[in-house]
């Protein structure tokens, strides 16, 4: 048999011809030959073992080849343990590891390299000499951005952020909460108690991917219906007293890899009381999953022509002492709903807003600068029934994308007086999305073909158009689509 091989590829000619006449079940020295590493790119954090795999394909004879290292930015003996060994494979052995030791050293520095390079091969060819070991510092610091939080109790969370400023690598840490003993406080301190004030967690792994800087923890506030303000003394000093509405726990970050705990790594929470006999005020709708920190509810269009309005519950919760009200704004915004811009408040009456509004409520009694519409709740004594804000959804005929609105609470007061803890912060907001439902024919599909700001109409067959009014900037702005 006479066969002709003509390599036009930029594979290797020997182990290419090895290949094709292992294909044609001829047997060959050449299948015996070919060293290369496994990975040629490894990454790992100073201070851990570096491994390589030296392999060949085929193994018919005994062969060695040399493995050494050379330095790169990394250099040895400062951030490595040179390496300069031949190993033997034996018949039938087609894979050997090479350790090299890294030093985990204490300074900050840039990511850097070494090689490590195959030479001086008997019994075999080398395909491919060399494999780069990038070492990740460990040493950057990584901290929370302040030691202390303070939160409402009805906030539901304490947010808090680990930064780091070494960015080279991943990071691993993890984080605890604490309560505080009774000999770390002042007298005037309370402490916050496990599962009665905040969720407690204990050796939770948080994360930070190659290029990350930050990241955010959310602790769990419970929101009671105690009233917890309690008078204490000093016991130095019998003269002198402090009324105390707010405890405190811990939260301490532990075990940090790839990166280096830096104070602050301890933040102490103040949880607020809310409580009173007067109750507190929020919207009575479902908390928000987190990372979400506001309620969103989506009506279609035409909503309010087959249902009626949208009712908004605002609840009076825990008591129900004294007369109480609250206030409040309906706000424009953008990007919250999916291809959403603002939607238009229908009013005041003969103004260009009354012919373009996509809602109107019968709770508004005004509006602020802006034309931003407004209104107050009001409970009397002995009085926790809710109370509703209606949102009245236009069904008009424009082509528009999705909108919607975010209903604010805001300055709570009892018997007309400031009471700015009465209102919790977590249900302090809620949005409102209204789905477009008009389209012309030939529109784009909704689900896998949704508008967007750039392409209000997409698909559709002639030029049409997305009309927003701004409420507050009071601006007509047009886009337009063409197919």
């Amino acid at each position: 048999m006479n066969i002709k091989f003509k390599n036009r590829s930029k594979i290797p000619f020997k182990p290419l011809l090895a290949s094709l006449l292992l294909c044609l079940g001829i047997s060959s020295d050449l299948m015996a030959q070919g060293f290369y590493f496994l990975t040629n790119v490894v990454y790992i954090m100073e201070g851990s073992t570096a491994t390589v795999s030296v392999v060949r394909d085929v193994a018919t004879n005994s062969a060695t080849v040399t493995v050494m290292t050379v330095n790169g930015t990394a250099t040895a003996p400062a951030d490595y343990i040179s390496v300069s060994n031949t190993i033997t494979f034996d018949v039938g052995v087609s894979n050997k590891t090479i350790s090299i030791a890294t030093i985990d050293d204490l300074t900050q520095e840039q990511m850097e390299s070494f090689t490590v390079v195959l030479t001086n091969s008997v019994g075999s060819t080398i395909l491919q000499n060399n494999a780069t070991i990038y070492l990740w510092d460990n040493d950057g610091p990584i901290y929370f951005t302040s030691s202390t939080t303070t939160v409402n109790e009805g906030d539901g969370y304490a947010i808090l952020t680990i930064m780091r400023d070494d960015t080279n690598g991943p990071a691993w840490v993890s984080y605890s909460t604490a309560v505080i003993p009774t000999n770390q406080l002042q007298w005037n301190q309370l402490a916050a108690a496990a599962n009665q004030d905040f969720t407690p967690f204990n050796n939770v792994s948080v994360f930070l991917t190659n290029g990350q800087r930050s990241t955010n923890i959310m602790i769990p506030i419970i929101d009671d219906c105690s009233i917890e303000s309690y008078t204490l003394v000093n016991p130095d000093n019998t003269n002198q007293t402090a009324t105390v509405n707010r405890e405190m726990f811990r939260v301490v970050l532990t075990n940090a890899i790839g990166a280096m705990l830096t104070a602050p790594y301890t933040n102490t929470i103040t949880i607020v009381d809310n409580d009173s006999t007067n109750g507190v005020i929020g919207f009575n709708v479902a908390d928000p999953e987190p990372p979400q920190t506001v309620a969103v509810q989506s009506y279609v269009e035409w909503y309010y022509s087959i249902f009626g309005s949208v009712r908004i519950p605002i609840g009076r919760f825990c008591d129900k002492q004294q007369a109480m009200s609250v206030k409040f704004r309906i706000l424009n915004g953008r990007d919250i709903c999916p291809g959403s811009t603002n939607a238009v408040y229908g009013g005041p009456s003969g103004s260009i807003y009354e012919t373009l509004g996509d809602y109107t409520s019968p709770q508004v009694t005004g509006y602020l600068p802006g034309n931003i519409p407004y209104g107050t709740l009001s409970w009397g004594d002995k009085d926790n029934a809710d109370k509703y804000i209606n949102i009245d959804i236009i069904d008009d005929d424009r082509i528009e994308l999705n909108e919607y609105i975010v209903i604010e609470l805001y300055d709570p007061q009892v018997n007309g007086v400031s009471a700015p803890q009465a209102l919790i912060g977590r249900k302090s907001k809620i949005v409102i999305c209204i789905l477009f439902d008009d389209q012309t024919s030939g529109a784009g599909d909704r689900t896998y073909n949704p508008p967007t700001l750039a392409n209000p109409n997409p698909g559709a067959n002639g030029t049409v158009l997305a009309v927003a009014v701004d409420n507050e900037a009071g601006l007509l702005w047009v886009e337009y689509s063409r197919a």
